[in-house]
């Protein structure tokens, strides 16, 4: 019998033993770490002989240079370090650049939540998920101590925090579904999840805090021993004066969570009384101006953080009841009342009551309700969720609420459109009130009891006639709720 003669098998430096195979070395991985730390200093002291570079670009550079060190090396230990110094460096920029001041220590903390995120982002595990956790804690803190003065633009959000049974909801059907998973794709899911779980929560958490400062105001105050939020007692109070000006209108501004009242009456000139509130420790005089900004006298506060911690503003404004008013608050109470200028007011997140007014009227309301009564002049009115009411209207315009009810009563004889998304609508029409009546509800029904309308078309979702002499078109349309038309208001 013949046997098969194999080849000779080749050394075990051609066979690609793992024994010579490159491997990451420690010393290459230090090597690494020295040329990227000597390239950046190089580079850093390059540009600072000719151009002035602070600390803050120094430990961005550092930075740098350990994730370099880590995408080169492979060691996930370089990603601390990397995401830290970035997250350190990025604040310490912000602040030689005098676009956040030391007096705002919340940005420190969330800029170094943002360094642990970018940690992960570095390092690159989907499974080591563990920079997540102090980066949620720091971020919290950080929203903490920034307040809603400064977040103030979330503040239209806030109503997504009520939505959080929604988080268990969806932890009991992965419990449920994911056995029924093969691994390879379980793991990106709990990823994406916990991911998308956090993100909510800090949004929801910021949001409220810029709605409502929920978490500075409940039961403290600088006794250690009232429940009374936010107290008043010994906080500091100031008093401006100033004329009116020429142009006779008033722009008043408050974003920092307080009330607003504007109180029309015979005075010549504007007075305008403010009251600093803060929590637990005691506050400096406010720093509020009343000066005219383009030729409108503006209500303008400065600065209101004392060690991190916002100052609420409360104004009261009485002004000559001719005069114009231009309002824009952030989460809290707004009155007007009282004058026969026209009036503008913008809520972000807050209630508005407005009455006794004869001028012009534009309000929106982000997250709020509204109140009306005697508004005589043409009125726009809109909310993003919350309710409408009114009485004594007489030019209503437009009346509009995503997510809430209307309840309107005056006298309807132009042109009116009155529409919610999701809510129901209740018209109650004055004795004088003539329209071309119009009424459409996708899913509800529609009700007229006791109102005389010539020409009705009746359908089981619809409604059109003419009431009065039929001069003017009220046109009132429904997504999902009932309309109701009597006479009355």
């Amino acid at each position: 019998m013949s046997t098969i003669q194999l080849p000779p098998s080749p050394p075990e430096s051609q066979t690609g033993s793992t024994q010579d195979r490159p491997t990451w070395r420690p010393e290459r991985s230090r090597n690494d770490v020295l040329a990227a730390l000597l390239i950046a200093f190089g580079l850093l002291f390059l540009v600072s002989n000719v151009y002035a570079v602070g600390g803050g670009a120094f430990l961005l550079a550092i930075g740098l240079a350990f994730a370099f060190a880590r995408i080169t090396s492979g060691r996930y230990g370089f990603a601390v370090p990397a995401g830290i110094l970035l997250g350190l460096g990025a604040f310490t920029m912000l602040e030689e650049a005098n676009a956040i001041t030391g007096r705002e220590p919340g940005w420190s903390l969330v800029l170094l939540a943002l360094g642990f995120v970018a940690v992960y982002v570095i390092g690159w595990r989907p499974t080591a998920i563990w920079p997540f956790f102090p980066a949620l804690a720091l971020g919290t803190i950080g929203l903490l101590f920034l307040g809603s003065p400064v977040l103030r633009p979330l503040a239209a959000y806030a109503w997504i925090a009520i939505y959080w049974p929604a988080v268990l909801v969806v932890l009991g059907l992965w419990i449920l579904a994911r056995a029924y998973l093969p691994t390879a794709i379980r793991r990106p899911f709990e990823l994406l999840a916990l991911t998308a779980i956090i993100v909510y929560g800090v949004v929801a958490f910021a949001a409220s805090i810029a709605a409502s400062a929920a978490v500075l105001t409940p039961g403290f105050d600088s006794s250690f021993g009232s429940s009374a939020p936010w107290t008043t007692a010994g906080q500091p109070t100031i008093t401006l004066n100033a004329p009116l000006g020429a142009s006779g209108a008033l722009r008043i501004v408050n974003p920092t969570g307080g009330s607003t009242t504007v109180r029309g009456g015979d005075r010549s000139d504007v007075q305008a009384s403010v009251t600093a509130r803060s929590w637990w420790f005691p506050v400096n005089p406010p720093d509020v101006r009343l000066t005219p900004i383009g030729g409108v006298l503006t209500l303008d506060p400065g600065n209101q953080l004392w060690s991190g911690f916002p100052n609420q503003l409360d104004y009261v404004v009485d002004v000559p009841s001719t005069a114009s008013i231009d309002l824009q608050a952030t989460s809290g109470h707004v009155d007007v009342r009282g004058t026969s200028g026209a009036v503008t007011v913008n809520n972000s997140s807050g209630s508005v009551a407005l009455s006794q007014l004869t001028g012009p009227v534009s309000v929106h309301a982000s997250s709020g309700s509204i109140d009306l009564a005697n508004i005589s002049g043409e009125l726009q009115v809109s909310t993003s969720s919350g309710s409408i009411t009114g009485t004594g209207l007489g030019q209503l315009r437009s009346a509009t609420s995503s997510s809430g009810s209307i309840d309107l009563a005056g006298t309807f004889s132009g042109d009116s459109q009155i529409h919610t998304s999701s809510g129901s609508v209740n018209v109650r029409l004055g004795p004088e009130s003539s329209a071309q009546l119009t009424a459409n509800s996708s899913s509800g029904g529609i009700a007229a009891p006791g109102l005389s309308l010539a020409n009705p078309r009746v359908g089981s979702h619809s409604l059109a006639g003419v009431l009065g002499s039929g001069t003017g078109s009220l046109q009132v349309t429904t997504s999902s709720g009932q309309i109701t038309f009597q006479p009355g208001g």
